[in-house]
């Protein structure tokens, strides 16, 4: 299991360098309005996601808080 969730943990890096890597050549091709706004949408729906999320992923944790 520990072996698995250290996997999860380096995709997850790897994941994240990748998504970068992405907006890092948006840089040279968007205008920085347009790049900026694209960034505040993502971090915003992301914000969101997880604001959805809260709570079942708090009913799974079984009294913990």
């Amino acid at each position: 299991m520990v072996g698995q969730m250290m996997g999860v943990w380096f995709m997850s890096i790897a994941l994240g360098n990748l998504i970068a890597g992405q907006v890092a050549g948006l840089f040279a091709t968007l205008p920085l309005m347009q790049l900026f706004g694209a960034v505040a949408a993502t971090a915003i729906a992301a914000g969101a996601i997880l604001g959805l999320l809260r709570k079942p992923v708090r009913s799974l944790m079984g009294g913990v808080h």
